[in-house]
């Protein structure tokens, strides 16, 4: 998957099954003032259904996500 802030490409990673947490540091100059665009970007895309035993789900998706969290990066140390 691959990370773009503002049209800024910011890091691309390699996802894996199941729940995970994913972190990524972006350049304060990738953001700016009022609204940000944040676009993720997948190497390919599946039905549930021709993934996951019993799901009737037919959707193509490529992930799932149940939280998005952006926070400041932490003060550098002295």
């Amino acid at each position: 998957m691959t990370l773009f802030v503002n049209e800024a490409r910011i890091d691309s990673i390699t996802m894996s099954d199941g729940a995970r947490v994913y972190s990524f540091l972006t350049p304060q100059a990738a953001w700016k003032a009022g609204k940000n665009e944040l676009r993720f970007e997948f190497v390919y895309a599946a039905s549930p259904a021709a993934v996951m035993s019993g799901s009737a789900d037919k959707r193509t998706l490529a992930a799932a996500f149940d939280w998005i969290e952006l926070a400041p990066a932490p003060p550098a140390k002295r």
